[in-house]
């Protein structure tokens, strides 16, 4: 029994011995909404109009319409939906049309959805949402040159700029 007893106090010193420590680690992450891919070239895109005639121009309304698609690709699979917004700057006389910022007189640049309906500079009507299927998506649009109220209509450059931006549901 006394060996035991000798046993005991030395595991108990031994435990007396032992040194306490701690330890202080990170956890990171990311937790990030689905999002996807411009489409190579859809990044910068250019929409290049073909030159137009002054004489015939129309009296009101547009003219000289290409089309054109913005496409996104490798959405991630939770989406189901992305929603183009577009802005600009407004004409100063006609606030659904895009600025011209080049020298022709009297025109400004009409944006269309696929639909023909118009997609406004001033952000009233700026919006479309189109499907993710497959993992793409692509909204098709186009754009023109556009006769602004009475002002004449003289020759020079058209030049505009439309941003943009995509939100995914």
């Amino acid at each position: 029994m006394k060996s035991l007893l000798v046993v005991l106090i030395a595991f108990c010193a031994g435990a007396s011995a032992a040194h306490a420590q701690s330890l202080q680690f990170d956890m990171t992450g990311e937790i990030f909404q689905g999002t996807c891919d411009w489409v190579v070239g859809d990044g910068d895109k250019k929409v290049l109009f073909d030159p137009i005639d002054v004489s015939i121009f129309p009296a009101a309304g547009g003219a000289g319409f290409k089309t054109f698609t913005l496409g996104l690709r490798n959405c991630t699979p939770d989406l189901t939906s992305a929603t183009f917004v577009f802005s600009g700057t407004s004409d100063a006389n006609d606030v659904l049309r895009f600025a011209n910022n080049g020298t022709a007189g009297g025109v400004a640049v009409e944006l269309q959805a696929s639909d023909g309906s118009t997609i406004a500079a001033d952000g009233s009507d700026s919006s479309r949402t189109v499907p993710v299927t497959s993992g793409n998506a692509a909204i098709q649009l186009r754009a023109g040159y556009w006769r602004v109220g009475a002002r004449p209509l003289t020759s020079g450059t058209v030049s505009s700029v439309a941003l943009v931006s995509v939100s995914y549901n």
